[in-house]
C-alpha cells in the first residue's frame, strides 16, 4: 500500500483531474507523474492464459477471499484490505491508502486511463441526464442529485479478435399492394424469399466486458465505447484519492460474455449482408483467431440516488462524459404516450379512409 505525502504540509496528496498531476488539498503542492500516452498498452494471449487459468483451478481447492494486512504510513494502524478492492482510506486516520497490482490470482493491470471529466462537470452532465428523463416520475426527476460523487476506477477485460464468418440465410422483400374493400382501404403484404449466402471478415478492438459485479451491467455496459487508445501503462499515482476495485467477474467468464456479445454483432452483420426487409440466418459459422486481452482500469463517477427507500446507481464515463443509470418508470407517463400514439394511429386512418 502507498501514500503520496506532500512536501509541503505532510499532507496526503491526490490525483487531479484538471492538472493531471498529483496535489495537495490543502496547501496546494503539485507533484508531475510519468504519464506516458505514447507508451503501447501489452496485449496478452488469451489462449495460453485462459489453460493456465484451468490448470490453476484443477489443481487447487475452494479457497476462501483473502483479506490483505497492510500497515498504514501515516498513523501506523494495522488494517484489512478486502479482496475487491486496491485503493481505500485508513478508517483511523483517513490517510489514502494506494494498492499496486500483486502477484499470484490478482490479474496484473496492463492499462490505465486517466480521469478527464472534472467532478464538477460530471455533477452538471447527471443533472441534465436527469432532467430528461422523460418516463420518470416527476418527483424522481427534480429529486436532488447529491454533492459528493464517488470517483472510482472499475476493472475491464477488453478483447481482441480476428474473426471469419459464413453465414447462409434468405431475404424477405415485401410486396404491398392497397385495394379498397367496402369503401376502406386495406393494405396487404405478400413476402417474397431468396435464399443468399456469403462471408466476411470482421476485427474486433478492445471489446470491453466489465469485471465488476456491483453496479448493474446494462449501465456499464451502456459507457461504452471506451477510447482505450488514450490508455497509460499502470501508474499507481492515478489512483491517489480514487476508489479501485478489483475483478470480481474474472477473465474465463468474461471471454463467455464477450463472445456472445460479439457473436451477436457479427450476426448483425450477416443480416446486413443478407439484406432485403427481412432477415433469416439459418447458418452462422465464425472462425476465431488472434485472441489476445488487456487488463485496464476504466474511470467512473458514481452517484447513488436514494429514491423512495431505493438506491439507484448513476454512472458517469469520466473519459468522455456519457452518462447511463437506472431510474424508476412512470406508469402513468407511459399510458398516456401509447394513449397518444393510438390517436394518432387512428387519425392517420381516419384521413385515409376519407381520402385526404
Amino acid at each position: 500500500m502507498r501514500t503520496f505525502p506532500c512536501t509541503g504540509c505532510g499532507a496526503d496528496l491526490v490525483f487531479s483531474v484538471g492538472l493531471q498531476a498529483l496535489a495537495c488539498p490543502y496547501c496546494g503542492t503539485t507533484r508531475d507523474l510519468d504519464l506516458r500516452h505514447d507508451a503501447p498498452i501489452p496485449e496478452q494471449d488469451l489462449l495460453s492464459e485462459l489453460a493456465r487459468l484451468a490448470e490453476l483451478r484443477d489443481g487447487a481447492s475452494e479457497r476462501a477471499p483473502v483479506l490483505t494486512a497492510v500497515s498504514c504510513d501515516s498513523c501506523g494502524a494495522e488494517l484489512r484490505l478486502g479482496p475487491h478492492a486496491q485503493a481505500d482510506r485508513c478508517a483511523y486516520c483517513d490517510a489514502v491508502l494506494v494498492g499496486t497490482p500483486s502477484a499470484g490470482d490478482t490479474a496484473p493491470i496492463d492499462g490505465i486511463l486517466p480521469f478527464r471529466i472534472q467532478a464538477e462537470a460530471a455533477h452538471e452532465a447527471l443533472e441534465a441526464w436527469q432532467r430528461a428523463l422523460w418516463f420518470a416520475p416527476n418527483a424522481f426527476v427534480r429529486a436532488r442529485m447529491p454533492d459528493a460523487l464517488q470517483r472510482i476506477y472499475l476493472p475491464y477485460w477488453c478483447f481482441d479478435a480476428l474473426t471469419f464468418t459464413r453465414f447462409t440465410g434468405e431475404r424477405g422483400t415485401a410486396h404491398r399492394t392497397t385495394v379498397k374493400v367496402n369503401g376502406r382501404r386495406t393494405t396487404h403484404t405478400r413476402w417474397s424469399w431468396k435464399s443468399v449466402s456469403g462471408s466476411f471478415q470482421h476485427v474486433f478492438d478492445d471489446h470491453p466486458v466489465p469485471a465488476d459485479a456491483t453496479l448493474p451491467g446494462e449501465v456499464l455496459r451502456a459507457l461504452a465505447p471506451w477510447p482505450t487508445e488514450r490508455c497509460v501503462p499502470f501508474e499507481a499515482g492515478l489512483l491517489a484519492g480514487a476508489v479501485t476495485k478489483a475483478c470480481e467477474i474474472e477473465l474465463p467468464e468474461a471471454f463467455k460474455i464477450g463472445k456472445r456479445e460479439m457473436e451477436s454483432r457479427l450476426g448483425d452483420r450477416a443480416r446486413q449482408q443478407i439484406g432485403g426487409d427481412d432477415q433469416r440466418v439459418h447458418r452462422l459459422e465464425t472462425r476465431w483467431d488472434a485472441l489476445a486481452y488487456k487488463h485496464l482500469l476504466l474511470p467512473v463517477w458514481v452517484v447513488p440516488l436514494r429514491w423512495r427507500e431505493r438506491v439507484y446507481w448513476l454512472v458517469v464515463n469520466a473519459e468522455t462524459g456519457e452518462v447511463q443509470g437506472e431510474r424508476p418508470i412512470s406508469k402513468w407517463k407511459v399510458g398516456l404516450a401509447i394513449a397518444a400514439a393510438l390517436l394518432a394511429v387512428l387519425g392517420v386512418a381516419l384521413l385515409k379512409e376519407s381520402g385526404l
